[in-house]
């Protein structure tokens, strides 16, 4: 699901702003998390509260298993926010602690913040650190601290490391299930406690970032021939599954219906297989589209045009390539502006590369 940002709540030190997004600070007036989610409007507060059920008497039973998660009024969404029903065991984490966690992070490693945010109604906060610069054969690559807070009962907070390229400021985002790069802490009680003990886990994280630009060399000393660079593109925009009523559909063109039923039925019929086809459509033209960039890559046309040509030589037809040209793909293509960073870092385009990561690691694996 693609959300937009929230009121526009994005700060970031980035220039230009990213994707021209929200608010841009200039690189000598450095904050912290803190003064940052303050000057981005990011210290509401959220509540979990009790919740009932009212019988057909009219009285209100209260519900001992539930609660709901709210997010209090703000200036410019005055009401309070549902943001979802959860169990009695959750618990939330407030911003302003999420940013203090960030800061001493901050203190303890010499990381300098780089971007803060809200998406949909506040339901998720992400926030992140800078912590190094990296060559990939002469492809700069920044590298990223990333804290994400989903405030709703199917969220959760995760930190992770995020790699960046400097070219054309495109985000690898790694698979979840790899436990190198993907730290999950559920909200239960508690939650708070998990959290800085992962933040003092300082050694573990920065062994994390070794392992993504190990892997990412790996990527780029690894030369694929077209068929393979094809297969990675296609892990990372599947065809869409067949379901039985399209199959039925497709399997018997002239399928014929009781007449009761015939005009309801057919037009049922017939909207599954537009939205196949639609779908089908899109993916082939994901693919397509992406494997045309990365012939461009390959043939030295890199988007930004200022990469070394030993570097777009070194990395032409190779893993890396294809994994970037997927990457380059879903975080430049035809999204708006409000809706592509939530997308490109936690929506159906973050799921769109760690597909293509996952497939080129397998490359290697071969």
């Amino acid at each position: 699901m693609v959300h937009d940002l929230f009121g526009e709540r994005f700060v970031g030190m980035r220039t230009p702003a990213w994707h021209k997004l929200g608010i841009t600070i200039p690189a000598d007036q450095q904050p912290s998390a803190v003064e940052a989610f303050e000057l981005g409007r990011l210290n509401f507060r959220y509540h979990v509260l009790p919740i009932g059920v009212t019988l057909p008497d009219g009285t209100v039973v209260p519900t001992d298993k539930k609660k709901a998660v709210y997010r209090e009024p703000t200036p410019d969404s005055p009401e309070w926010k549902h943001l979802g029903v959860v169990d009695e065991s959750f618990a939330v984490l407030q911003n302003s602690d999420l940013a203090a966690g960030v800061d001493a992070i901050a203190q303890r490693t010499g990381w300098t913040f780089e971007t803060a945010g809200a998406l949909g109604s506040g339901e998720t906060i992400f926030t992140c650190l800078k912590t190094g610069k990296h060559s990939i054969k002469g492809d700069e690559v920044d590298s990223y601290f990333l804290v994400s807070d989903g405030k709703a009962g199917n969220r959760a907070l995760q930190i992770s490391v995020t790699p960046v390229r400097v070219v054309c400021q495109n985000t690898l985002i790694m698979s979840d299930s790899n436990s190198n790069l993907m730290i999950t802490v559920p909200h239960s009680a508690g939650v708070e406690d998990q959290y800085n003990f992962w933040l003092n886990m300082i050694s573990s994280l920065q062994r994390s970032q070794e392992v993504v630009f190990e892997d990412l060399r790996r990527l780029a000393d690894k030369k694929i021939t077209d068929e393979i660079a094809r297969a990675i593109i296609a892990d990372a925009f599947p065809e869409p599954v067949m379901n039985q009523k399209v199959k039925l559909a497709r399997s018997i063109p002239d399928l014929t219906i009781e007449a009761d039923v015939a005009e309801e039925a057919t037009g049922k019929l017939a909207k599954d297989v537009e939205a196949y086809e639609y779908n089908l459509a899109q993916a082939r033209r994901w693919r397509e589209g992406t494997f045309e960039l990365y012939e461009r890559f390959n043939s030295g046309n890199e988007q930004g045009g200022s990469m070394s040509p030993a570097a777009l030589q070194a990395l032409q037809g190779t893993a890396y390539a294809a994994v970037q040209a997927v990457t380059e793909a879903c975080d430049w293509g035809g999204m708006n502006r409000d809706s592509v960073a939530s997308a490109t870092l936690f929506g159906a385009r973050a799921g769109q590369k760690a597909r293509a990561w996952n497939s080129a690691l397998k490359v290697l694996e071969g």
